[in-house]
C-alpha cells in the first residue's frame, strides 16, 4: 500500500469518526432539548395546579366569609326586631294591671326573703305606687323605696341591707333569662309565616 492510499483511508476514517461524534453530539443536544422542554411543561403545568389550587381555596374562603356575613346579618336583623318587639309589649304592658300587680308581687316576694330593712329600688316612674310598694314590703322590719333610671323596663331590685343580698326582679333580667327560649319561638314564628307564604303564592295545578 502506497503512502497515498494510507492517506486517503485515514482521511476517510476521520471522516467517518468525526461524523460520527457530530451525530452523537446533535442526539445529545436535542435529548437534552427535549429534557428541557419536559421539564418546562411539567413546572408549567404544577405551576397551573397550584395558582389553581390557591384560587380554589380563595373563592372557598371567600364563599365562606360570604356566608358568615349572611349569617351575621340575619342574626342581627333578628335581634333588631326581637328588641324592637319587647320594646313594644313592654311600653304596653306598663300601661296594665298586670304590670302594677307584677311590680308587687315581685317586691312581696323578695320581702318574704329579708328579716331586716329591705331598700326597694323601682323605675322613676313607679314611685307613683310608692305607698303600695312599701305595704308589699310589710314582712320586712323596716322598707325604702327610691328611684333607679338603671332600670328601663320595669320592675325591681330589692337589696337585703343586714345581708349583702340582691333580688332582682326586674323585667331586664326575666328577659335575659327567657331571650333564648324567645329567639327560638320568633324563629319557628318567621319559618312557618315564610312556609305559609310559600305555599299561598304556590299556583295550583288546573283541574281537567
Amino acid at each position: 500500500m502506497d503512502d497515498t492510499v494510507l492517506e486517503k483511508s485515514i482521511r476517510e476514517e476521520s471522516a467517518r469518526l468525526i461524523a460520527a461524534l457530530r451525530e452523537k453530539e446533535a442526539a445529545a443536544v436535542r435529548a437534552l432539548e427535549e429534557e428541557h422542554a419536559a421539564s418546562l411543561e411539567r413546572f408549567r403545568r404544577q405551576a397551573a395546579e397550584e395558582a389553581g389550587a390557591r384560587r380554589e381555596q380563595e373563592l372557598a374562603k371567600l364563599e365562606n366569609r360570604a356566608v358568615l356575613e349572611r349569617k351575621k346579618l340575619r342574626l342581627r336583623s333578628l335581634e333588631r326586631f326581637l328588641d324592637e318587639r319587647v320594646a313594644e309589649t313592654v311600653r304596653d304592658l306598663r300601661g296594665t294591671r298586670q304590670y302594677r300587680a307584677f311590680l308587687l308581687a315581685s317586691v312581696r316576694a323578695a320581702a318574704q326573703r329579708i328579716s331586716g330593712e329591705a331598700q326597694i329600688r323601682v323605675k322613676p316612674e313607679d314611685l307613683a305606687w310608692q305607698d303600695e310598694i312599701l305595704a308589699a314590703a310589710g314582712d320586712c322590719q323596716s322598707a325604702a323605696v327610691a328611684a333607679d333610671p338603671s332600670i328601663k323596663w320595669g320592675g325591681c331590685l330589692v337589696r337585703d341591707a343586714a345581708g349583702g343580698r340582691l333580688f332582682n326582679g326586674t323585667l331586664e333580667r326575666i328577659y335575659f333569662r327567657k331571650s333564648a327560649l324567645l329567639r327560638r319561638k320568633v324563629v319557628q314564628l318567621l319559618a312557618d309565616y315564610s312556609r305559609s307564604e310559600k305555599t299561598a303564592t304556590t299556583p295550583r295545578p288546573k283541574e281537567e
